[in-house]
């Protein structure tokens, strides 16, 4: 909640919620309470702890989150992305950024998500925007394939490193046409039907939770659905407890 993500802020209710799945999941009615408490208490505490930290008149010290960037973005030259030279000064070292936050990040997290700023979308729209007049200018059969980084790069980031949809559907879109949104589509259809295979046992595993917390970030953030290791390490474990639940209910 420290680290201003606005997906992780408004995921992690899904903690408590696969807790009390635990809890339930295979418990006598008499002992759906008793197994419930536990839970229950631990939210409580945690949510009084969280408001006090907010709302204590003593100062709070504050976390520091360490960051890495400029690691794999390569820049654009004269409107085209390319690799790094073969001769020069040598690779480009990462820099370290060290950002300061405190426990009212999350009072400046839900103010961004008002209607001010599109609930939360605000950056996402013009990226968005472009995409589909890149569509609606060339060709939205065909697509254009990767040229498209081209003009979101010039457009958003002065021609200095590759940008994108930040939107996969799109971006898919854009590389291959029509043919790729509905393969993008079919695979993000595949991991609904996965889970949704699994069953209780994908809940209580927490291989569904964990799917489902994943897919906010794989459906607005990154570029093709190939960018993103964490949507297909979802999809493999998604399909792994599918696969068993449905190995085990055929021995039962």
């Amino acid at each position: 909640m420290l680290t201003e993500s606005r997906r992780f802020l408004v995921l992690s209710f899904l903690i408590p919620c696969v807790w009390l799945a635990v809890s339930c999941r295979g418990s006598r009615k008499r002992e759906i309470a008793f197994r419930m408490a536990l839970p229950l208490a631990g939210l409580a505490i945690a949510a009084g702890a969280l408001f006090w930290l907010i709302h204590t008149p003593a100062p709070m010290g504050t976390v520091s989150v360490v960051g890495l960037t400029g690691i794999a973005q390569p820049k654009v030259s004269e409107g085209r992305a390319g690799p790094a030279p073969a001769s020069g000064p040598g690779p480009v070292k990462a820099e370290t950024t060290v950002r300061q936050t405190d426990p009212t990040t999350i009072y400046r997290l839900l103010g961004t998500m008002g209607t001010g700023q599109a609930f939360g979308f605000e950056s996402r729209l013009g990226r968005w925007t472009l995409g589909v007049e890149l569509l609606a200018d060339l060709t939205w059969l065909t697509g254009i394939g990767f040229s498209y980084h081209e003009a979101f790069s010039c457009r958003f980031s002065g021609c200095a490193f590759l940008d994108y949809p930040h939107f996969p559907l799109l971006s898919e879109w854009l590389v291959g046409g029509i043919a790729g949104a509905l393969t993008a589509a079919v695979i993000y259809g595949l991991l609904f039907t996965s889970i949704l295979r699994s069953g209780w046992r994908g809940w209580t595993s927490g291989s569904s939770a964990v799917a489902v917390a994943v897919l906010p970030y794989a459906l607005l953030s990154g570029d093709t659905l190939f960018s993103i290791p964490q949507f297909i390490i979802v999809c493999l474990l998604a399909q792994s407890q599918a696969e068993t639940g449905s190995v085990s209910e055929e021995k039962e």
